[in-house]
């Protein structure tokens, strides 16, 4: 519910009052009852302003409808509804007009309060017994978690003079997630060749469309290889082989955004490429599906997420990602044996960092090297270092 209207002079209002004290003072030390009756025909419009700022004000419910998330750099829109019910003697009231909503936006951050930015948008009438809806757009550029709300709601309508407002306490939370491109053929050979090399004990039939299942009639689209002749010269009719759909390989990624403590703006900008890159890579295989996928971060407190490739997945992991911050310590190592730990065999580790990758120093990678299986790890990480852009891996619009 919002909270109840406040009626204020703005500061056109206080001009116009000051001239209209000097009419009155004029009017009493003159005794000039022309003047007396000047200051009241000013009265009049000021409190004519006061009625219809109010009074249009008062009987509006004002709605926000935002978005759960974004991507970072991706154009934000709200929608704001104002509905006008219909009340008792409503012809009565004023008509609703030049109403402005306010909508602050501020990027929730434990280290600092940081200055809201904020969403304007107008409505020029809002009829009796309708709902008007308006929007309004921006980018927020910087990842992480923000709130909207609440709504400031004011008019000034029709002299400009008087500022009648309430407040709606809606919030809203939104995430912004890591800017995700499209990955490019580099990263989608870099896959496919680790897919069929997963896959060597099927026959060549099965690398490329999956395990005979079953017959069906022909579609569109269907491959002319996928025919049956015997069974279609018996029908009369074309039928296709049907196959069962192959299994993308596991595929576990953990991200290392490593900073120093006095980060300057290309260690910074690292860190959001190596987020980024994860993100782009989550999104891709999520569409994909038919497989397990598992992110972690090498940060202080993390907890993993995992299961099977899906949309929902896929959100879970990106708001993950849109919350985690820059990396002081070595937990890299720790991150990895969790994840060997906690996903199946054979599975493949990807690790995107913002540093060096030389699991061969046993004194930084002392848990993996002490891990009962450590050969076999070494062979299932793969790392990406990012200090040097994502180019290769990623195209951006």
């Amino acid at each position: 519910m919002s909270r109840r209207n406040r009626t204020s002079l703005c500061r056109e209002g206080w001009y116009y009052l000051m001239v209209m004290g000097f009419v009155i003072a004029g009017a009493i030390l003159r005794e000039i009852n022309l003047l007396l009756m000047m200051a009241g025909m000013m009265l009049g419009p000021l409190l004519f302003n006061g009625f219809m700022a109010r009074g249009g004000l008062r009987p509006l419910k004002v709605r926000r409808k935002a978005p759960e998330s974004v991507t970072a750099d991706e154009w934000l829109v709200v929608e704001i509804e104002a509905e006008r019910p219909r009340r008792f003697l409503d012809f009565l009231r004023p008509a609703s007009w030049a109403v402005v909503v306010r909508d602050p936006i501020r990027r929730i951050d434990e280290s600092r309060k940081a200055a809201p930015c904020y969403g304007e948008t107008m409505f020029w009438r809002v009829p009796k017994g309708q709902t008007v809806v308006q929007s309004y757009r921006g980018r927020l550029l910087q990842r992480g978690i923000y709130e909207l709300g609440p709504l400031t709601v004011f008019s000034r309508f029709p002299l400009g003079l008087v500022r009648s407002s309430k407040l709606v306490p809606q919030k809203n939370l939104i995430y912004v997630y890591p800017r995700i491109g499209r990955v490019s053929r580099h990263w989608s050979h870099a896959y496919s060749a680790t897919q069929v090399g997963s896959s060597r004990s099927r026959h060549q039939q099965g690398l490329l469309e999956g395990d005979f299942h079953s017959l069906r009639d022909w579609r569109a689209g269907d491959s002319k290889s996928w025919i049956h002749w015997r069974t279609t010269a018996r029908r009369g009719a074309l039928t296709v082989r049907q196959f069962e759909q192959q299994r993308n390989p596991d595929l576990a990624i953990v991200v290392d955004p490593w900073a120093p403590p006095d980060a300057d703006a290309d260690a910074q900008e690292a860190v959001e490429h190596a987020l980024s890159l994860a993100a782009s890579i989550v999104a891709d295989l999520c569409r994909r599906g038919n497989m397990q996928l598992y992110l972690n971060t090498a940060v202080a407190e993390s907890e993993p997420v995992q299961g099977n490739a899906s949309v929902g997945l896929m959100h879970s992991m990106l708001r993950k990602l849109a919350m985690t911050k820059n990396s002081r310590g070595n937990f890299l190592p720790g991150r990895l044996v969790t994840a060997l730990d906690q996903t199946s065999p054979g599975t493949k580790i990807l690790v995107v960092s913002t540093r060096d990758l030389d699991l061969s120093d046993t004194e930084r990678f002392a848990d993996i090297w002490n891990h009962p299986h450590s050969r076999a790890v070494m062979e299932n990480i793969v790392g990406i270092d990012v200090r040097h852009g994502i180019s290769d891996y990623l195209e951006f619009d």
